[in-house]
Parts: C-alpha cells; sequence; structure tokens
C-alpha cells in the first residue's frame, strides 16, 4: 500500500504551506489492481466519515437553536423556515450543472463564476456518481460564498482554509485537509507550461485587467471518479477590488491535468 500511496502525493499542494497529496498527484499511470481498487475504497470510506461528521455538527447546531427558541417561546419560527421560500436556494441539486446554476442565481452577492467556467459537464452529470458529486459541489459552492461573507460582514481576517479550519459557518462548512482541498498546485505542476496554460481562466478584469490569471486553489470534489472526478478552481478575492471569491473553473479532472491525470 505504501507504494500506491506515495505515488498518489505529488500533485496539488494542500494548506498555504502544506505538502502535495491525494489523488492529484504525481507518478506513474493509474492501474486497476487489487492495491488501487483498496486504495479508493478507503477514500471513499473516509470521504463518508466526513460527511456524516459535518451532518452531526450541523444537527447538533441544529438541535442547540431549537432549543433556544423553544426557551424563548419561538419555537414555532423554526418551522415556518423548514422548508426553501419559493424561489429562494435550493436545499438540494440533482447535477453539478444545476449546482453551478444555484450558485449563480443565489450566491452571486459574494461569489462570481464566471461565464466560462463550467464545462464539459456532461459527462459528469451522467455518471453514477453524478447525485454524490452535485450535494458536494453544491456544499463546496456554498462554503466559498460564506467565507467571503465572513470576510466581508464578520470580520474573518484568515484565507478560506483557516476559515474551514475553525470550522466555517453555522450552516455550512468544508474539510480543511489535503484531500478536499489544495490552496495551491504542486511546483511540479506549475514548472510545466502544459499544464500551467489549463489552469489559466477567465476572471473579473477589476481582478486581473487582462481578464485572465492563473488559479491553483481548488476544491476536490471527490477523490475517486477518475478523470471525471470533478474540481472547482476559485480565486480569493475577498481582500481586494471585488470582495468576492471568483470561481473560474468547475470541471471534469482531465481539464486540469498533472503529472498523473
Amino acid at each position: 500500500m505504501a507504494s500506491t500511496r506515495s505515488a498518489h502525493r505529488d500533485g496539488a499542494a494542500g494548506g498555504p504551506s502544506g505538502p502535495a497529496a491525494g489523488p492529484d498527484a504525481g507518478g506513474g499511470a493509474a492501474g486497476t489492481s487489487a492495491e488501487e481498487l483498496e486504495f479508493t475504497l478507503a477514500l471513499e470510506r473516509e470521504e463518508h466519515a466526513g460527511t456524516r461528521a459535518e451532518l452531526a455538527r450541523v444537527s447538533g447546531h441544529l438541535d442547540r437553536v431549537l432549543a433556544a427558541l423553544r426557551a424563548a417561546g419561538l419555537e414555532h419560527h423554526a418551522w415556518g423556515v423548514q422548508d426553501p421560500a419559493p424561489g429562494g436556494p435550493p436545499d438540494e441539486v440533482r447535477t453539478v450543472s444545476e449546482a453551478v446554476r444555484a450558485a449563480e442565481r443565489h450566491l452571486r452577492a459574494w461569489l462570481t463564476i464566471s461565464r466560462s467556467a463550467a464545462r464539459d459537464l456532461h459527462g459528469v452529470d451522467t455518471a453514477p456518481e453524478a447525485a454524490a458529486w452535485a450535494a458536494t459541489a453544491h456544499r463546496g459552492l456554498r462554503a466559498l460564498a460564506a467565507y467571503a461573507r465572513a470576510r466581508r460582514e464578520e470580520d474573518f481576517a484568515g484565507g478560506f482554509w483557516a476559515w474551514c479550519a475553525q470550522g466555517g459557518s453555522a450552516a455550512v462548512c468544508w474539510p480543511a485537509s489535503e484531500k478536499k482541498l489544495a490552496m495551491r498546485e504542486s511546483e511540479t505542476v506549475m514548472g510545466c507550461a502544459k499544464y500551467r496554460r489549463t489552469r489559466v481562466f477567465d476572471v473579473d478584469p477589476r481582478v486581473e485587467p487582462s481578464g485572465r490569471m492563473v488559479m491553483q486553489a481548488h476544491l476536490k470534489i471527490s477523490e475517486g471518479g477518475g478523470d471525471l472526478a470533478p474540481r472547482i478552481y476559485f480565486h480569493d478575492d475577498t481582500g481586494g477590488a471585488t470582495g468576492r471569491v471568483h470561481v473560474g473553473f468547475v470541471g471534469p479532472h482531465h481539464l486540469v491535468p498533472n503529472t498523473r491525470a
């Protein structure tokens, strides 16, 4: 197992000074051996464990909110907002494309998604993992928007990794884990002109006058899924001219290749 793990750790870097990590790594061609399948299964189990932990955190917070409202004689307000308001942001989406459209419509105060960001999503939206990827992408985009809101309205002074590490917002968070988040690419990837070019995306000219820039930070929507596993690349301009997070790419991993993909 050690050889497989090491092969998976030469691609995308984790936190601001973290090591390279995950299946974005460099190395030899991906195999289909029992060892490789075992590693993929372990990743999926870890991802499910993280989802269960997030659900437990949010459920616990909801219980405490309900208890506080009950003590104040205001419990009826909680049930009045049990379902999404007509025209409001959805609780669930069915595809990654739908997650992007929901973010464009409902998160635009804090999140800007370039018109060219969503790319080649048909295969992603029709894959067996489509529903799971959609839910995770929806969560990730909401987390980016919540972070931008925290920077603007709550005087949060850290970056996205730090915001995730401290638990995010009450409603949504993203794991501060090298398996789910990379704030920069590895030197191997950025030192290769072919790979670097695939990470140049459209952006608001107020961020970069040319309207194009290299984006390294990205959410890893799935560790498994091979070349179709979605990635969301973004640029944090919450401390800049726009005060927003800008998403430059939402699409399959094979469009942002590295030494493995």
